[in-house]
């Protein structure tokens, strides 16, 4: 009985360490549980908090952007300005990077602006880049650009406009130049006309916008000239080609941006990169002519 008894208390001793074990070991497992449970927790309040400072630091340095650029275009409000900034930010190719490629910049044109002729739009890239030793327009220029489509500033239109007609850089339009400009806006006549008869279509066209503008005789077009053409009438802004946003257009995209609260913005334009890249519209173009519109080809994506 005494042996039995001794076995059973060896037992019951035996019982009790295993029990402290376990519990001691369940309590090193909550512990260790807790813990790793307060360490993520503690590392996503780091990587918000992160996140947090760097888009408030984004907004504070588009904000400055935006002041200076404002200055320019006094009728936007800085609102509107840090807002196309905003979504000229979703454009580069890589997130940080400070410059909007040319693909991007002709499929935006097209897509948001109604502009889509090839030539036109190459021109317009140059012109916004406005640097042959840095040929890639910066955001910066990308947004004046889109200041210039929603300001009223008629000169800023005018000297723009004149500008991308003066392909060649020399700050005035000789009348074989206005030819040369003149020539592809009636290309499709040749289909109705045979080539002599074109030519003095071009010729006649060109003169006639030749002794519409050149009030001094030169035989050459200034830019205070073809100001003064435009000021008294508005319709021959683009009387060389088309190098401004369809209105009906234009204004869809205004309302994208004015109005708006920077995150509605950002919603609104979000991978706007990729989509307008990816575009179901123009997907569904013929691989030439969206190679002719974009200048490469769509299998590239």
């Amino acid at each position: 009985m005494k042996k039995n008894s001794m076995a059973e208390k060896r037992n019951q001793n035996l019982s009790t360490q295993d029990s402290e074990k376990s519990s001691k070991s369940s309590s090193v497992k909550a512990e260790l549980k807790s813990r790793a449970k307060m360490f993520k927790e503690k590392q996503k309040e780091e990587e918000t908090n992160q996140k947090t400072t760097k888009y408030a630091d984004m907004l504070v340095t588009t904000m400055k952007q935006a002041k200076r650029i404002q200055s320019k275009f006094p009728d936007l409000s800085v609102d509107t300005v840090s807002n196309i900034a905003l979504y000229a930010k979703q454009l580069p190719k890589h997130h940080g990077l400070n410059i909007v490629d040319d693909l991007i910049f002709k499929a935006q044109m097209h897509q948001h602006f109604g502009i889509s002729n090839t030539t036109t739009l190459e021109r317009m890239y140059q012109v916004v880049a406005r640097s042959d030793r840095h040929p890639e327009a910066t955001l910066e220029q990308y947004i004046e650009l889109i200041c210039i489509f929603l300001s009223s500033d008629r000169i800023a239109k005018i000297v723009y406009v004149f500008t991308v007609f003066d392909r060649w850089g020399e700050g005035e339009l000789s009348r074989r130049r206005i030819r040369d400009l003149v020539a592809p806006m009636i290309e499709h006549m040749r289909e109705l006309e045979d080539e002599n008869e074109h030519q003095e279509y071009v010729n006649f066209m060109a003169n006639s916008l030749m002794t519409a503008m050149d009030k001094n005789n030169d035989d050459k077009i200034q830019l205070d000239e073809f100001e003064s053409l435009v000021v008294n009438n508005p319709l021959m802004m683009e009387c060389l080609g088309s190098c401004l946003p369809e209105e009906g257009q234009l204004n869809v995209f205004r309302n994208k941006v004015t109005g708006k609260s920077k995150i509605e913005v950002a919603g609104i334009f979000r991978n706007e990169r990729r989509r307008s890249l990816r575009n179901p519209e123009e997907s569904r173009l013929e691989p030439n002519v969206y190679k002719k519109l974009y200048g490469i080809s769509i299998d590239t994506f």
